[in-house]
């Protein structure tokens, strides 16, 4: 059995090593900027989100956290999070015009290119998202 009583007297001083040692990117204890940071998270769809949310939505992070986030990176995104010592709100703006980029040009789609991208759920001939189904190809000489 784990010692959870320990661990929970332990919690103050667990959180004050954190927050000391925290270069946080997160616009965490800011409710109107972490409703914008949801929103724009939101419109990304969520196989994206879920790499982007821990650096800028968790409490107290850490500057190496944006790297947990690199299978979601877009070129803008690793040229700013790239920077040292990123503010929080540099973290937020960049992913919010991630957002509206993602929302205005759809990648495929808007510059006639024909790579998806591998996180955004691929859509129908409608335009509606249709990740759970699946259009067998023709088969030749059928």
């Amino acid at each position: 059995i784990l010692p959870w009583g320990h661990w929970v007297a332990a919690l103050p001083a667990i959180s004050l090593g954190l927050q000391r040692f925290a270069g946080t990117t997160s616009v965490w204890g800011d409710p109107i900027l972490m409703v914008v940071g949801i929103i724009a998270l939101t419109t990304l769809g969520y196989r994206r989100a879920g790499w982007l949310a821990v650096p800028l939505l968790w409490p107290w992070t850490q500057t190496h956290y944006l790297a947990l986030s690199v299978p979601a990176l877009t070129p803008l995104l690793a040229i700013l999070w790239s920077i040292p010592e990123l503010p929080p709100l540099v973290t937020l703006l960049s992913v919010t015009l991630v957002a509206i980029g993602y929302r205005l040009f759809p990648v495929g789609e808007a510059l006639g290119s024909p790579r998806r991208d591998p996180l955004w759920p691929p859509r129908s001939r409608t335009g509606r998202s249709n990740s759970a189904a699946v259009t067998p190809e023709p088969h030749e000489g059928s």
